[in-house]
């Protein structure tokens, strides 16, 4: 996924737009519910307040939620 490549470049206290195309964000399915249309790329405004250590099985429980 597009934000998990950029995160891992991030330092702490950064703020930074991320534009992601569409293949790293959504794809052909688009997210309806959230009024993003198949084939969209998206844009984002982040900042990487902290780190943290998170297990392999919440990273993919989080993974999954966001797909």
């Amino acid at each position: 996924m597009g934000i998990e490549e950029a995160l891992k470049k991030f330092k702490k206290k950064e703020k930074s737009k991320l534009k992601i195309k569409s293949e790293y964000a959504f794809g052909a399915t688009g997210r309806p519910e959230l009024k993003i249309p198949p084939n969209a790329d998206v844009e984002y405004t982040v900042t990487l307040n902290s780190f943290e250590k998170v297990s392999f099985v919440e990273r993919n429980q989080w993974a999954k939620q966001v797909k």
